[in-house]
């Protein structure tokens, strides 16, 4: 137990692991899931194998752990500055906060993915919808639901299959809700895409099923289309908007290489919107619009000019 921290600053002391969960929360099983996955932290290691910390490490924990409870994925904040890492701490938005406080409701929804059951996850969530509405739904249900999940996966307690599986489920029912809205939607529709590298599509149901609640005609292009394929498609169909969504796993460099071709292929007048967890990294150049959350897709969607609404 004795670490010889006695009579020794911070820039000496090496914390043990132990003595890292009990100062961040986090248990031993997810600082080895990030240290394997994420690359941080980068403990050094004893002759006997054992990991220690540095105080700077433990300090970035304690700010990351913050975040996490603030509503954030490790995937999102764990590599950020510690000073931005620490004004993500604080109480969780309203739109971060799951609408069930029910614990055996969360407890049941995992135990289905836990057994693989996609019948009785998707029974649940049809329920859920049906009680809530679509808007409901999707913004105080199914977004805090994928990200717990997410988190989840992160710390190592859900396994990819499970996170894979529960993702099956609630894409086919956002497809499900939002077939039954696309009625006489409103044209140009708005175009709905990722880029090349990008596998991540579920970022594009929640735009397209937001889309339809207010009233707007979508076109998905799904993941991995190509920057001019996306242009050709605003293009043929006259597109009001064209919305990309990044995701945390996304080369930064690379996506925001693409995206400036984007802008530059598209008409100056066409709105280029960039969404997702990974758009929270990106250096975007002129002529893109960040909107990190679906509050701001809403808002974005509202201000789009109506077919037959012109200036007064």
């Amino acid at each position: 137990m004795n670490d010889d921290k006695q009579g020794l600053s911070h820039e000496t002391y090496r914390w043990n692991m132990a003595a890292v969960s009990r100062a961040t929360g986090l248990s031993a099983h997810t600082l080895r899931v990030w240290e394997r996955r994420y690359g941080f932290p980068k403990p050094d290691r004893l002759p006997s194998g054992h990991r220690r910390f540095s105080h700077e490490e433990v300090e970035r924990l304690r700010a990351v752990a913050s975040a996490l409870k603030a509503g954030h994925r490790p995937g999102d904040v764990i590599h950020r500055p510690l000073d931005e890492l620490r004004g993500l701490a604080g109480p969780a938005p309203e739109e971060r906060r799951p609408v069930f406080s029910n614990e055996t409701w969360r407890r049941d929804v995992f135990r289905d993915i836990r057994q693989y059951d996609a019948e009785g996850l998707a029974a649940r969530l049809r329920r859920s919808a049906l009680r809530l509405g679509a808007r409901s739904f999707l913004t105080r249900c199914a977004v805090p639901l994928v990200k717990e999940v997410g988190r989840g996966w992160a710390d190592g307690e859900l396994e990819i299959g499970q996170e894979h599986l529960f993702t099956e489920v609630v894409e086919s029912l956002l497809r499900f809700i939002r077939e039954s809205l696309e009625i006489d939607l409103e044209e140009p529709p708005v175009i709905l895409a990722t880029l090349p590298g990008e596998l991540h599509g579920l970022g594009l149901q929640f735009a397209a099923l937001l889309a339809a609640i207010e009233g707007r005609s979508c076109r998905l292009l799904g993941v991995q289309t190509p920057p001019g394929e996306i242009a050709e498609a605003a293009r043929f169909t006259g597109a009001a908007a064209v919305g990309l969504s990044v995701s945390a796993s996304a080369s930064a460099g690379e996506t925001a290489a693409m995206i400036r071709s984007l802008r530059e292929l598209l008409p100056a007048s066409v709105p280029l919107w960039i969404g997702g967890g990974g758009s929270l990294s990106l250096r975007l150049p002129g002529g893109v619009i960040h909107l990190p959350e679906l509050g701001h897709l809403e808002r974005a969607l509202r201000g789009l000019s109506r077919p037959g609404h012109g200036a007064a």
